[in-house]
């Protein structure tokens, strides 16, 4: 959707994060090699699965970073087995609904020394971290597309908010035109 600029400066960004962070949706959609591609040294891939959908074949596998998965404590063991002999790390955590502890799986991997996260997920997993109360600073893009629909995919899902007052605030820091595309970044009040 952005532009060959915007994509350059997230492929910076990566190189300057310790982990990239995608949920499985993201992974199956769009298949992503999750690499700083040339820009640096690519970052530590993560990968939240609980289910561990992801296909053998996939380019997270690709051996040019430590993998790690992070999925539930009831996870498939021989598929856990096959994707630990692929040389991935797996991390398991308690599940509610199908879905991580998200700040039980964070302290799991500071605790390997893991403290800086590049998300770049899609709209149920970006909810997830809002509402955990796990995102310290926003870089959001704005391509000039239109999309919509009363059934369109949005950045962030969830819960929602049902009020402006409720709505998290982003204090912006930087600006910045990549051509046709506009960066936003800021860091989010707590």
């Amino acid at each position: 959707i952005t532009g060959g600029d915007s994509r350059r400066f997230v492929h910076r960004l990566r190189a300057q994060s310790q982990g990239i962070m995608v949920g499985i949706n993201t992974l199956l959609k769009d298949n992503p090699h999750l690499t700083s591609h040339g820009a640096g040294r690519n970052p530590v891939r993560m990968l939240i699965d609980t289910e561990l959908k992801i296909p053998l074949k996939s380019n997270f596998l690709i051996p040019n970073a430590k993998r790690i998965i992070l999925t539930s404590k009831n996870a498939n063991k021989s598929k856990s087995a096959s994707l630990e002999s692929l040389g991935c790390t797996i991390m398991k955590y308690r599940t509610k609904n199908r879905r991580l502890d998200i700040q039980e799986a964070l302290s799991g991997l500071y605790r390997i020394g893991i403290c800086q996260i590049l998300l770049e997920a899609g709209g149920s997993l970006s909810s997830a971290f809002l509402e955990a109360g796990c995102v310290d600073e926003v870089v959001m893009f704005i391509a000039p597309q239109i999309f919509g629909g009363r059934d369109a995919i949005t950045s962030f899902e969830g819960g929602g908010v049902n009020l402006v007052k409720e709505a998290w605030r982003v204090n912006v820091i930087n600006r910045q035109l990549f051509k046709r595309d506009i960066m936003i970044r800021g860091l989010l009040e707590k």
